[in-house]
């Protein structure tokens, strides 16, 4: 995740600095965040682990599947109401490897964040179309080193899928 010789400080807040081999600030992380199905916040921490940041995740009592770090905004597609959601890198990875591992599943790890019933039974209905190009945007993502992004319809209905897109970004 970071060159030789850099390394990771932990801030007051959670987040994470990055310092080259001499010292100096080279980027930030922001704190990490997760929430359960049933959109409850979990206690959750980076621990640097060499060159690269492991998230642990406090699970007791929390309702599967667990999403971590996306970040949603909203928006218009046309006259559509979107959600788009983004992960960062660490994110990206753990979604690859989500879908890695079960891809019957991802349709949760994706849909379980949109903030509302409407918005997250069409991502469900649409992940059914599209996964394929899901699981290649996140696959050329990580080959990119980019961050996975993706544009998702907060109605359903016809006008649904052509608001639907996914795409990399830069981290």
């Amino acid at each position: 995740m970071i060159p030789e010789g850099w390394h990771f400080e932990a801030q007051a807040d959670g987040s994470l600095a990055i310092h080259d081999q001499d010292g100096r600030v080279q980027g930030h992380v922001e704190p990490p965040w997760a929430l359960d199905s049933d959109h409850r916040a979990l206690k959750t921490q980076y621990t640097p682990a060499g060159n690269d940041l492991e998230q642990t995740v406090d699970t007791r009592h929390a309702a599967y599947p667990i999403v971590m770090d996306p970040t949603v905004t909203t928006g218009w597609w046309f006259t559509t109401p979107v959600y788009y959601l983004k992960y960062d890198w660490s994110g990206t990875w753990k979604l690859k490897n989500y879908i890695d591992d079960n891809r019957t599943l991802a349709a949760a790890l994706i849909c379980n964040f949109v903030p509302t019933t409407v918005g997250r039974t069409t991502c469900q209905a649409i992940f059914i179309l599209v996964r394929a190009d899901i699981i290649d945007t996140v696959n050329r993502a990580i080959a990119a080193g980019k961050c996975y992004k993706v544009r998702l319809p907060a109605l359903g209905g016809a006008i649904a899928l052509p608001a639907y897109d996914s795409y990399y970004v830069t981290c």
